[in-house]
């Protein structure tokens, strides 16, 4: 892991996480089973808890965040990053899956559910902060739903289907925007961050919290 952070007033801390192993792990096919099997068989699908860039051994999917109480104290925010977004953050059940596999949303902000499967789904959330309600939802194809936590919450939370057993995903809902998933090269950016040292935390799904690393001016790891 290698991140740079800008040093003057609030800067950026970017980086990237790298699979360890000498081999880039093959993605094993998901077994599909039921009603919808068929359909299911038109479609590539396959595990997403362990993607590795096959060109830079990058690995998707962690979640890297800064917990807002740090040495020098509590994290200030940038004034216009404060409230949670007006957009949407749109969670799609696409292709018999969860897309993203791994998403981020701001506590306050709304998460729309879409399903754009020729078939119906179900997406099912159970919090743990008991702020933030439960739900379980049927979606007819082309249905919406919108929801919103009330709180972050610790973890990050699965989501199911138990329609389609073998769709799963993760939201990271957090009060504040220090957040970011790595994408597809196993990169990621948090920007607006207040200069100076920073702990900053990584989760991944098959180990949970995988590391504490510390971001300084110029590099760290």
């Amino acid at each position: 892991l290698v991140m740079e952070i800008v040093p003057k007033g609030w800067g950026t801390i970017r980086g990237q996480v790298v699979y360890g192993g000498k081999h880039v792990p093959e993605r094993r096919k998901l077994p599909v089973a039921g009603g919808d099997a068929a359909l299911a068989s038109r479609f590539d699908l396959r595990d997403e808890s362990l993607i590795v860039n096959k060109d830079n051994f990058g690995l998707a999917n962690v979640v890297v965040w800064l917990d807002l109480m740090q040495h020098d104290g509590m994290l200030p925010i940038l004034e216009s990053q404060q409230k949670p977004p007006d957009s949407n953050v749109v969670f799609a059940c696409r292709e018999l899956q969860f897309q993203p596999h791994v998403l981020f949303v701001r506590s306050g902000q709304t998460m729309l559910i879409r399903n754009e499967n020729p078939v119906g789904v179900n997406v099912k959330i159970v919090p743990l902060d008991a702020r933030n309600h439960a739900g379980s939802w049927a979606l007819a194809p082309g249905g919406r739903q919108e929801y919103k936590f009330d709180a972050e919450e610790r973890r990050p939370l699965r989501v199911v289907n138990n329609i389609h057993p073998w769709a799963l995903s993760y939201i990271v809902a957090k009060s504040h925007p220090y957040v970011a998933v790595t994408d597809a090269q196993g990169a990621f950016e948090i920007r607006n961050v207040p200069a100076g040292k920073r702990d900053v935390q990584l989760w991944h799904e098959r180990v949970g919290n995988v590391a504490k690393a510390i971001a300084r001016e110029g590099f760290a790891w």
